[in-house]
C-alpha cells in the first residue's frame, strides 16, 4: 500500500489549485462548522491518484493515496469515524419537526418505547 501525508494542507492548498493539479472531487463528508471533521477525497488520473483533505478544529491534515486499492483501504481505515460523521451529521441537520422521526428511530435502535404522552416506559412488557 502507496499512502503519504507529506503533501501541503488542503486550507493551504486552495480548490482551484487542487483542480490545477488535475485533481477533481470523488467524494465528501461532513460540512465545516457542522461536524468536528470533514473528508474530502479528491482523485485524478496520475499518481498519487487520490488527495484526502481532513479538516477540523483549525487543523488539516492531507494524504495522498497512489491507486485506488489504497484509497479504498485508507476509507475503510477511516469508516468508523466516517460513519459517527454521518450520524453526527444528520443529527446536528435536524430540524424543529423533523426531530420526532429522529427520536422514532433512536427509540427503535434502541428498543425503547414511549407511552401517549411521549414520555419512556419503565417497563419492558
Amino acid at each position: 500500500m502507496r499512502i503519504r501525508a507529506d503533501g501541503p494542507a488542503v486550507a493551504d492548498v486552495r480548490s482551484a489549485e487542487i483542480k490545477a493539479a488535475g485533481y477533481s472531487p470523488w467524494t465528501e463528508v461532513g460540512e465545516v462548522y457542522t461536524v468536528p471533521l470533514t473528508l474530502t477525497v479528491w482523485a485524478r488520473s496520475a499518481e498519487p491518484s487520490f488527495l484526502f483533505g481532513l479538516e477540523g478544529a483549525g487543523h488539516t491534515q492531507t494524504v495522498y493515496a497512489a491507486v485506488l486499492p489504497d484509497a479504498l483501504t485508507l476509507l475503510h481505515q477511516l469508516a468508523p469515524t466516517l460513519q459517527a460523521l454521518g450520524v453526527t451529521d444528520q443529527i446536528a441537520r435536524a430540524e424543529p419537526e423533523t426531530r420526532s422521526v429522529l427520536a422514532d428511530v433512536l427509540d427503535k435502535v434502541h428498543d425503547r418505547q414511549r407511552d401517549k404522552s411521549g414520555r419512556l416506559r419503565r417497563d419492558r412488557s
